[in-house]
């Protein structure tokens, strides 16, 4: 049974069952088709020979004068083949082709066309009566179906013969089209067996992509292309928290150990302590900040969308950040406008602006000025976040949007997580929205955050 698993063994069986059924029939039918055409062919050659003795038998007017010359020059032209004719119960005449095997045939009179298989010979019989100016003639008309019977024998053998040769060379060459469809699939079985978290850059064969199995060899391509991209994207990910872990958690280390140099300095340990808090509190923001995009990748974030006032949520955020404007003497100043909602996860819009606001203060030098104005198009409440920072360059203006891309070690000195941006993004996102950035080095850089402003709208 085990052969029967394989696609081209039941390729082969079917393709032989419906091959076998189809050419059965068509012999059956063309047999049949034969048959009756012969047949009919047979029963014309009767009709037209009866008709011409019946009609050569009413050309007489006047039966007691008549002669079988007529009769005998329809046999001659070949008109007629065997036939006999009765008058009154008498024979009136009897053709020389008339086989003698049925001089002993009952020739009671009857009407139609009929068998006659008593003798050796086969003979197709057509008889009739006419009633003429008072004498009762009854014809016999026959002919010999022996060539029909043959014919039909011939065929018969041919198409007995002929249809299992078809079918064995049929099957032959459904085999060989079997095994050569199907040699691509054994292919790219070998191939994907080697394929492996160690190989996913490895791609299965295409021979033609236009066929059924090319396409699903282009599908399962595209699919390793996106695992070996996934794959990639979690080792580069691992790389990257395992790289921004070990920073704070050496820096609680090497704290610790300063502070255990230094046993009897009591300020030595306040300072030591809350240098360790300060790392720890990075630590668990830094943590935080990776559950969320976790999330947000495994699209286990929930997002509640509801109506909210978009000044009131930048109003907060302010508040709550403008401390660190004012630790590093910047300028932060707010313009709100009067009224303006969006339909949004307000604790999304919230986190995306701080993480905005916040990284616009991390890279603004001391001094700065930081602009933040709430307003709206037709179709989205906006809020933009200017700064005079150093700019950014053109070649990292995609790729600070990227998780833990840092523009250069100076900003890296900021200790920044690198995920701010990415977080932003994302809740921008979420909420339908979209965020833009205008920057120029040397002059600095304008975030724009757009959030729709009806249920199920775009900015």
């Amino acid at each position: 049974m085990t052969a029967f698993r394989s696609i081209r063994v039941r390729l082969t069986l079917w393709y032989t069952l419906a091959l076998v059924t189809l050419l059965t029939l068509f012999a059956v039918g063309v047999y049949g088709v034969v048959r009756i055409r012969l047949s009919e062919q047979l029963g014309e050659r009767l009709n037209t020979q009866y008709a011409a003795l019946e009609q050569s038998l009413r050309e007489e007017p006047d039966p007691e004068e008549r002669e079988t010359e007529e009769l005998e020059e329809l046999e001659r032209i070949g008109l007629t083949e065997a036939f006999v004719i009765y008058q009154d119960d008498e024979m009136f005449y009897r053709s020389r082709l008339w086989p003698a095997q049925l001089a002993e045939v009952d020739t009671e009179p009857s009407s139609g066309v009929a068998r006659q298989s008593e003798t050796a010979l086969d003979f197709r019989v057509r008889r009739g009566r006419l009633d003429w100016h008072g004498h009762r003639y009854e014809i016999a008309v026959a002919v010999n179906d022996t060539d029909v019977k043959k014919t039909l024998h011939s065929l018969a053998i041919i198409l007995a013969t002929g249809l299992p040769m078809t079918v064995m060379l049929a099957v032959g060459g459904g085999w060989w089209l079997a095994s050569r469809a199907m040699r691509p699939v054994a292919h790219i079985a070998a191939q994907a067996r080697q394929i492996n978290a160690d190989r996913l850059s490895e791609r299965l064969p295409v021979d033609n992509p236009h066929d059924e199995i090319g396409e699903l060899a282009t599908v399962f391509n595209e699919m390793l292309e996106r695992l070996q991209d996934a794959f990639a994207r979690v080792r580069s990910f691992a790389a990257d928290a395992s790289h921004e872990l070990r920073t704070p958690l050496t820096a609680l280390r090497s704290v610790g150990e300063a502070a255990m140099q230094h046993r009897d300095n009591a300020s030595s340990y306040r300072e030591a302590v809350g240098s360790m808090l300060e790392e720890a509190t990075r630590l668990v923001s830094l943590l935080d900040n990776l559950l969320v995009l976790t999330r947000a990748e495994a699209d286990r974030a929930l997002v509640r969308p509801e109506k909210c006032d978009l000044g009131l949520l930048v109003h907060e955020v302010v508040e709550c950040i403008g401390v660190l404007a004012e630790e590093k003497g910047q300028e932060l100043s707010v313009e709100e406008a009067v009224g303006v909602t969006v339909w949004a996860d307000a604790t999304l819009v919230r986190q995306s602006v701080l993480n905005v606001l916040d990284n616009a203060i991390k890279f603004t030098p001391v001094g700065g000025r930081i602009e933040v104005r709430v307003g709206s198009t037709p179709m989205a409440g906006a809020v933009e976040i200017r700064d005079s920072g150093p700019g950014i360059a053109e070649e990292h203006r995609e790729r600070i949007f990227e998780r833990f891309y840092r523009v250069d070690s100076a900003r890296a000195s900021e200790r920044g997580s690198g995920l701010g941006l990415p977080i932003a993004r994302w809740a921008v996102g979420a909420n339908r929205g979209r965020i833009e950035l205008e920057t120029e080095v040397g002059a600095g850089s304008t975030f724009r955050l757009f959030f729709p402003i009806r249920d199920g709208g775009q900015p």
